[in-house]
């Protein structure tokens, strides 16, 4: 659950962190690492952790890229395997020509060859909301692409300032930002809306039964009954269509 960290560390940012900054602790975890330095570099990336949900500026690719790595080494050395390789797949998917200097990843290491080994699909992307007033920006880039197969570093801004920046693995939901539930809101709204007017033909068909006793003849007794049950059938149409509205909501929010 290292994707609610950011988050977490979100409520308690007490400063502004520039991509300066970030780039500047990258660089201590990255010497750190090669120094064997497992305390330093312990206290360099969490360093690295906190600061992220703080950025108020837009990161470029080089530092998104080199977050991407250095987390990867972090995760294999924390025996995470699986978010190294997300954190080492984005890495080689925003720089698929990038080789690991021998001083960081010797030949014959196992995370040398895994990193070498992984082939980002570019097609493994999903588009997300745009947010209201605001702007994306993914790795870097100003996009509302996200990769579904690797980690990403999505930032929101709204108005200028910024939003929302967190490191998110590909399983995780996306950030809250005005404009993330559009779609949600919108089916939940209009499932709403189908109901009413479920219960407003219910109504009318309990009003419409009611009044069969009053028919004066089996003519006009048929005609209330048709009229009746044509009532019951809409309402339960409108039903069943306002279940499928919620259903389609819920369906959208567990795919964010």
């Amino acid at each position: 659950m290292l994707w609610m960290l950011p988050a977490l560390a979100h409520a308690a940012c007490t400063f502004d962190a520039t991509p300066e900054r970030l780039r500047a602790a990258l660089e201590e975890a990255e010497q750190a690492y090669v120094s064997l330095d497992v305390s330093e570099f312990q206290r360099a990336m969490t360093e690295v952790d906190f600061m992220v949900p703080c950025l108020v500026q837009p990161v470029d690719p080089e530092v998104a890229v080199r977050l991407h790595r250095i987390r990867g080494l972090g995760q294999f050395i924390d025996g995470d395997t699986q978010g190294a390789t997300t954190s080492l797949l984005a890495a080689r998917r925003l720089a698929p020509d990038y080789v690991f200097p021998e001083s960081v990843l010797p030949k014959g290491f196992e995370l040398r060859d895994l990193y070498e080994g992984l082939t980002p699909d570019p097609d493994a992307v999903e588009r997300m909301p745009r947010p209201n007033g605001g702007t994306l920006v993914v790795d870097g880039h100003h996009t509302r692409e996200r990769p579904t197969e690797s980690a990403s570093l999505v930032q929101v801004f709204v108005q200028g300032e910024a939003h929302v920046s967190s490191y998110l693995p590909p399983e995780a939901p996306l950030p809250e930002y005005p404009g993330v539930h559009k779609a949600r809101n919108a089916l939940l709204w209009s499932a709403a809306a189908t109901s009413l007017g479920s219960a407003v033909l219910y109504g009318s068909a309990w009003s419409a039964r009611s009044r069969l006793d009053e028919a004066t003849n089996n003519d006009e007794l048929l005609a209330r009954q048709a009229n009746t049950n044509l009532l019951v059938g809409g309402s339960s149409a409108l039903a069943v269509g306002a279940a499928v509205q919620v259903g389609l909501a819920l369906w959208s929010e567990r795919r964010r």
